[in-house]
């Protein structure tokens, strides 16, 4: 289980910086976006190579803008949602993807999901979603997880192993090449980029020297596409907590990371690591 590639690759998340980045970049760079929306992309006319979830209810979002508002109501994944009044109102001002923008993210994008993202052990490994196990096992896994694979050049559901507070399994020969999802316990939230997004990476794409990243760690600045900042604290502490272990183990890999947003709150990530591929 791995694919290449090449020696660099530019990771993409919801955080206010996005609009500073040269969506041409995208044209010549492999990316993987971890985001709710496409809005960025399609005003730019440009696919990410990958795009990822940890989540479920993420996708509900894309499914929703598939179609706007006019069958907003007619999806059950809709009806009782906690935020049911936040989206209509999103969606009042904001149209559907467009036919040709599907039609591009179709030959463009492969939809990467871990194991646990349709397992029955989803919620016994310590994972939840807001939308509740009852529709995680229903709707979720029979109906819009299916609907959203069909918009994808191809969808990639890879093998997850669970590690509390720690990488262990990165220099455990055999588990080193199954993706980590990093826990810190039942009540605590994680930071998705260290704890998630990196892990995947750093495991499953074969000959990385370099990583680049944008959106991430935009901490000063709500999320680009619902202006909100739920979660930064948290988020802070799950960083600060991961921070050394991490350092180990992207030098342990001989891999280097930049940040083309220098204020992110991981921009030390970047002054720790191996600089020998930076040029």
């Amino acid at each position: 289980m791995e694919s290449k590639v090449g020696e660099n690759i530019l990771l993409i998340g919801p955080g206010f910086s996005l609009e500073e980045l040269d969506p041409n970049i995208l044209k010549s760079t492999p990316s993987l976006y971890f985001g709710s929306s496409f809005h960025w992309f399609e005003k730019n006319n440009v696919c990410p190579t990958y795009w990822t979830f940890i989540d479920p209810n993420t996708i509900t979002y894309f499914d929703t803008l598939i179609n706007g508002l006019s069958k907003f109501d007619e999806l059950p994944s809709n009806k009782g949602r906690y935020d049911y009044k936040y989206l209509f109102d999103y969606l009042k001002t904001t149209p559907p993807y467009s036919k040709d923008f599907l039609t591009y993210l179709f030959k463009s994008t492969t939809l990467m999901y871990g194991d646990l993202q349709t397992s029955k052990d989803f919620y016994k490994k310590g994972l939840s979603t807001s939308r509740g196990i009852k529709w995680f096992e229903g709707e979720y896994k029979n109906d819009v997880l299916p609907r959203v694979k069909s918009y994808f050049k191809k969808s990639i559901e890879f093998p997850q192993v669970i590690c509390v507070n720690n990488y262990s399994s990165s220099y455990t020969p055999p588990l080193k090449n199954i993706p980590p999802l990093i826990t810190h316990g039942p009540t605590t939230n994680t930071d998705k980029f260290v704890c998630y997004i990196l892990p995947l990476v750093l495991t499953y794409f074969k000959g990385l020297k370099r990583i680049d990243c944008i959106g991430f760690g935009d901490f000063n600045n709500p999320r680009l596409f619902n202006n909100t900042s739920e979660g930064y604290g948290e988020f802070k502490l799950s960083y600060e907590r991961m921070k050394d272990p991490l350092i180990n183990l992207l030098n342990f890999k001989h891999i280097s990371i930049s940040f083309k947003n220098k204020d992110s709150y991981f921009i030390e990530l970047e002054n720790s690591t191996n600089k020998n591929n930076i040029d």
